[in-house]
């Protein structure tokens, strides 16, 4: 199996494990078990070299026969299998039973199992000291999951005093005997500064070994160090390209957070062209793993391109259900669904109400929608007086169509006194912007100034 004196052959090596273990030989009962656990299984006659699906119940049966013969590391591991394999194969009273018996047998992986098992259930004050006094056994035997819980442990103030230094010189011990959970969070401490001298450049280099080990959090974090503007610090300049590539990474993972990050990026553009069925795609699946701000961004995107009726009626269900929770973001974005019929029945006055409660939270889109629904009477009496209140307000907050909208109030005595002085000074903020649009409306206006007097607008 190790490759020692002829070339490497788990197919060979299983066999003979398997003539030992016939012979009742507990160490070659625990082999078996691991490499069923790997999927290195007889498959009729023959035995797969290559692994494929791992073998539980094989497993189990194969530790069990070796823990019942007395050997603490089968113990131990048969624990670890009752525990952690899926559901149909656990069995968590029994996995305590063994961890308990090679804890007392002195294996420093029961004790580790036993902590773990512990940690997980209320425990009383008794109890939680044994947690700790079986995470020290097992970290006695450098066992790199025991360094990395205690850093945990001190890092959150959990059973012992909060100590940043002290869980950052657990992490790195985890990290440096390659635990990917301990790589990533001594990383992030080096990243950040927390509990040792900032330098960001390692904490990359940790992150990156942690990513390769295959852990999503640290592709997630990776993504988010490669997407700031670090260069003050001596560390890295913003690489969408790279950033994209690790939360990627994450996402494939089943990281929610990072699943949003990447539909948001393919909405704007960054790192890759802007591709809106990609950016639907992964907000769905952010969406599916439970992240609530991926389900108010995809409504968002599926009300603002048009989605079918049952993607909109389920935007607008989720909009509702949030702007009756308190969300304002999600009260504006209820009242356009309800202004337009987007996925609800068309209601004016409803719309008025929520766009209302959102633009006195000073929320800069819904001040200028209100503002319109008083310039044309929708839901409320028509209002010059307050459609120029309500979109002075969005202006001030530099909301694009609303600053070209105040010019246009300003040069036409709509809801105010003409002012033509204070109207290009709104109207030329918005021709210094970026998007087209606004800035070909902003000119055209201009150029209206410029050529003739402008008429007043009339409610």
């Amino acid at each position: 199996m190790e490759g020692l004196g002829v070339p490497g052959n788990r197919t060979e090596a299983r066999r003979w494990f398997e003539k030992a273990a016939e012979r009742q030989h507990s160490e070659a009962q625990l082999q078996l078990a691991k490499l069923a656990q790997q999927g290195i299984v007889q498959s009729g006659f023959v035995f797969k070299d290559s692994p494929g699906a791992p073998d539980y119940l094989q497993a189990i049966q194969w530790a069990r026969k070796a823990a019942e013969a007395g050997n603490p590391e089968a113990q131990a591991y048969l624990g670890y299998l009752l525990s952690t394999s899926p559901k149909p194969f656990q069995n968590l009273d029994e996995a305590y039973r063994w961890y308990e018996q090679a804890a007392s047998a002195g294996s420093p992986q029961g004790s580790l199992g036993l902590a773990i098992m512990l940690s997980s259930r209320e425990t009383s004050g008794i109890e939680q000291q044994e947690v700790i006094s079986h995470l020290r056994i097992a970290e006695s035997a450098g066992l790199p999951t025991a360094l990395y819980l205690l850093g945990v442990l001190h890092e959150k103030g959990l059973l012992v005093k909060k100590n940043l230094q002290e869980a950052v010189a657990y992490f790195r011990r985890a990290a440096e005997k390659a635990n990917p959970d301990a790589m990533c969070s001594y990383g992030v401490a080096l990243a950040n500064g927390a509990g040792v001298a900032r330098n960001v450049l390692e904490g990359e280099s940790w992150l990156r070994k942690s990513c390769l080990a295959g852990n999503a959090e640290a592709c997630y974090t990776l993504g988010n160090l490669v997407s700031k503007d670090l260069t003050a610090d001596g560390g890295l300049s913003p690489n969408y390209l790279e950033a994209l590539r690790w939360y990627r990474n994450a996402a494939d993972k089943g990281h929610s957070v990072a699943s949003r990050n990447l539909g948001l990026m393919y909405l704007k553009g960054l790192g890759a062209p802007a591709d809106l069925q990609e950016a639907i795609a992964w907000l769905r699946e952010s969406t599916r793993l439970g992240n609530k701000q991926a389900q108010a961004d995809l409504a968002n995107v599926l009300v603002m391109v048009g989605g079918n009726q049952s993607d909109l009626t389920k935007s607008c269900e989720v909009f509702e259900k949030e702007a009756q929770a308190g969300n304002l973001v999600a009260a504006f974005n209820y009242g356009i669904c309800l202004l337009n019929g987007l996925g609800v029945a068309k209601d004016e006055a409803q719309a008025a109400e929520w766009l209302g409660k959102a633009a006195e939270a000073g929320i800069a889109n819904a001040e200028y929608w209100y503002a319109r629904l008083f310039a044309e009477g929708r839901g409320v009496p028509k209002d010059s007086h307050k459609a120029r209140f309500w979109v002075a307000k969005a202006a001030e907050k530099g909301f694009p169509p609303a600053l070209v909208t105040l010019g246009k109030y300003l040069a036409r005595a709509f809801g105010t006194e003409a002012d033509l002085v204070e109207a290009r000074i709104w109207l030329e903020r918005a021709a210094s912007l970026s998007d087209p649009n606004i800035v070909q409306e902003a000119r055209k206006e201009l150029d209206k100034i410029a050529a003739e007097p402008v008429r007043p607008l009339v409610v």
